[in-house]
């Protein structure tokens, strides 16, 4: 009887079947993406750090209680704008940093935002569920 591969290894695999920007968000603690955009290291179950590039990003917040604000994202990244699908308006909401200092970002909302450089985001907090 020929043994199964364990998740792990189906995880692996699969990673390596898909293009590196849509790899990176599927990588285990404690393996590293790098792609030419940027890469995520998992360092734990209830963190981890987001190295972005200048580039455009769509991305979520994947926990709960992560107190991470326009005003995080700004100091650590130089983001301005934040913007991001409201179904209420049928339409994409903009986020200003002089307006919305201090928005907090929500697990389960898409964001779309773009970083002037290289930067570094630290993500603390429980994991969220639907």
């Amino acid at each position: 009887m020929k043994p199964e591969p364990s998740k792990g290894l189906f995880l692996i695999l699969l990673i390596l079947a898909l293009p590196p920007a849509q790899a990176a968000f599927f990588i285990p603690n404690p393996f590293n993406a790098v792609t030419g955009l940027f890469s995520l290291y998992l360092t734990g179950q209830d963190a981890f750090t987001l190295n972005l590039k200048s580039n455009w990003y769509y991305f979520s917040i994947p926990l709960d209680g992560t107190g991470i604000t326009l005003n995080t994202l700004y100091n650590n990244c130089g983001i301005l704008y934040l913007y991001y699908y409201d179904s209420n308006v049928q339409g994409y909401v903009t986020k200003k940093y002089d307006t919305d200092t201090y928005y907090e970002l929500k697990p389960g909302i898409g964001y779309l935002a773009s970083p002037p450089g290289q930067c570094t985001i630290q993500i603390q907090g429980t994991p969220w569920q639907f």
